[in-house]
């Protein structure tokens, strides 16, 4: 019930269905059920959800009545999925029966479904490849294959998914089991079901006793595996599996170091996927373990990172992910803490669209009185909480009250705490790097997508919908992101001079906001209203992003507003409110008017009526 409530949705219909009942009282059927009930509330009452008394049925031998409304059920909860009703092509359903025929092959590369594509008569085959996307996005979301758009996996569509899920679940096999089939690698084994950490040699052997063409896809399946968070690449010979891991932390063993406050990741309920493939992500950026002569520092429910002379202390609780960062050899650096949170939005941010659309968490502090992952809940404490100066902990008990000092817990992870070294000043002056890269982005013309993809080492899951200046922008910030440590202006102007991208590259060196001006605003200093902001949500298109970069609003946060489904008048009018709020720019209508030249969108403006109709008299 939790797997079907983190990945699919909150309110996913569940049948119930209790069997040999054929000699059970109607009572007695009715206290299974209700136990049923009340096992899941002690769980988790989100679960409840997913149940209606409606749904519920036992059958005996030979009940063909019983068996008659559970079909009647399968039939009631499937016409109102969200797909039922739906016009698509008459082309998918050639193509559905395509992946059905093509089974028996596990995996296919996408050249044979282009050529089964061109085979099909005209007016029923797809035209462009965008359409193809669509397409194989459809049969990925309805899990009849697996299929991402990106560099190295773009070519790859896995048509058995279950063959897939298999070959997983043959790696995290049973103990007993491999204690009797693998007795020749247990000292490989064991290590792997301690630490998680799976070398080459185990994973063959282990794949060669079920003989199911694993090793002939070897390396195709461990794409999609890492790119699913299933597993990490420790090197070309090592695999780390989360799931696997059973190193116990041990909590005292950082805590005399100079440390950051704890910042809570809060959810309802924590699937422990997630915080799994967060581990396998930092892994992959990479973030090098913190280590011993006893192996790396990663454990069942915390891991420490290596960042700029810094530690980064990731752990996990029932109900939330703990960061900290503490350092061996001095003092925490603010900044350090800042850029560590921005990463780790960013990955959980991602992470989180793996689950379910409802699947959300808020952020939270722990009281200094508590300790990292020490299983003290009920001192984590909701942001909300640290708005004034300070307050009285009522987390801790009474023999050990005390004061929390706002600023001392949020100083590591809030900018607004550092306005003069967050580039977020109320100013034109000196764009911040992600401004550049909104800049640039608009200038680079005549590369395709997934060249862009290659040249910076990123893969995304790029929505069709966005416009192609958006896609490289996102390219650019995960490049960015995933490469905290170089001079990244040098290193972009480097690459885009070598791609025969020169506009682009000049732009790096010579783009200044000051230089987006927009002249004869009618009343230029005048404050815009909230009022305002709605009408401008109304105006600006879907692809706004470059709009409110340009005016100071960090990525981060509209990476947050798409996690949330926002309708996209609300995201601009949030954004809006955001740069208000968060980055303490202010928003007069010179600033608007600006940003709405940067995008081209002058019409915007006329529209407004924020043109002045004076003429400047001649000297």
């Amino acid at each position: 019930m939790k797997s079907l409530h983190q990945y699919s949705n909150e309110k996913a219909p569940v049948i119930l269905v209790a069997t040999h009942s054929e000699n059970k009282t109607p009572k007695e059927k009715m206290v299974f059920f209700r136990e049923i009930w009340k096992t899941l509330e002690l769980k988790d009452k989100s679960l409840h959800r997913h149940l209606q008394l409606k749904r519920q049925f036992s059958i005996g031998f030979h009940d063909n009545e019983s068996i008659g409304q559970i079909k009647q059920s399968i039939v009631d909860v499937v016409q109102n999925l969200d797909h039922w009703g739906e016009v698509l092509p008459r082309s998918w359903v050639m193509f559905e029966k395509f992946f059905q025929e093509k089974k028996s092959q596990r995996i296919i590369k996408k050249e044979s479904l282009l050529a089964f594509n061109d085979s099909l008569p005209e007016g029923i085959k797809l035209q462009t490849v965008d359409d193809i996307h669509v397409m194989l996005q459809f049969f990925h979301d309805l899990k009849e294959i697996l299929y991402f758009n990106q560099n190295l996996l773009g070519n790859v569509i896995i048509v058995d998914v279950q063959w897939f899920a298999d070959a997983f679940k043959n790696v995290i096999t049973d103990k007993n089991h491999a204690e009797e089939d693998l007795f020749e690698f247990a000292s490989d084994w064991d290590k792997f079901d301690e630490t998680g950490e799976l070398n080459d040699t185990l994973l063959s052997a282990i794949w060669k006793l079920n003989n199911n063409g694993y090793l002939e896809q070897k390396e195709d399946i461990m794409l999609y595996m890492e790119k699913l968070g299933l597993l990490a690449k420790m090197n070309n010979m090592k695999w780390y599996v989360p799931c696997m891991n059973k190193k116990q932390f041990p909590k005292d063993r950082f805590t005399s170091y100079p440390s950051s406050s704890i910042l809570c990741y809060a959810f309802n309920v924590l699937p422990a996927g997630i915080y799994q493939r967060l581990i396998a992500s930092c892994l992959q950026i990479p973030w090098k373990p913190a280590s011993s002569r006893d192996g790396p520092f990663i454990y069942q429910t915390a891991a420490v990172f290596l960042f700029e002379k810094h530690n980064i202390l990731l752990g996990m609780t029932p109900t939330d992910i703990q960061l900290q960062v503490f350092n061996t050899e001095g003092e925490v650096d603010v900044s350090t803490c800042l850029a560590v949170k921005k990463e780790i939005d960013n990955m959980l941010s991602i992470l989180s669209r793996t689950f379910q659309a409802d699947f959300k968490f808020q952020l939270a502090f722990k009281c200094k009185a508590s300790g990292f992952c020490d299983g003290q809940e009920s001192s984590v404490i909701n942001e909300d909480e640290f708005s004034g100066p300070g307050f009285q902990c009522l987390s801790c008990p009474e023999e050990k009250m005390h004061f929390i000092n706002t600023k001392d817990i949020i100083k590591y992870w809030k900018e607004e705490c550092h306005p003069e070294g967050t580039g977020h000043e109320d100013t034109d002056l000196n764009p911040t790097l992600e401004q550049i890269l909104n800049a640039v982005s608009r200038k680079i013309r005549g590369i395709g997508i997934s060249l862009l993809e290659g040249l910076f080492e990123v893969n995304l899951d790029l929505s069709p919908t966005l416009s192609f200046e958006e896609k490289v922008f996102r390219i650019l910030y995960q490049w960015k992101s995933k490469n905290a440590h170089i001079d990244h202006l040098r290193e972009l102007e480097s690459i885009l001079q070598r791609e025969g991208q020169g506009q682009a590259a000049e732009y790096i060196r010579t783009f200044d906001i000051t230089d987006v001006d927009c002249s004869n605003v009618a009343s230029p200093d005048q404050t815009v209203s909230s009022a305002e902001f709605k009408l401008l949500s109304e105006y600006l298109p879907k692809d706004f992003t470059h709009f409110v970069r340009f005016l100071g609003l960090p990525q981060r946060y509209i990476e947050q507003m798409e996690a949330d489904g926002l309708k996209i008048q609300d995201k601009i009018y949030k954004s809006l409110t955001m740069i208000l709020e968060k980055c303490h720019c202010m928003l007069n209508r010179k600033r608007i008017c600006n940003a709405l030249t940067f995008i081209d969108r002058n019409d915007v403006i006329v529209e407004l009526g924020w043109i002045s109709r004076k003429r400047k008299r001649d000297d």
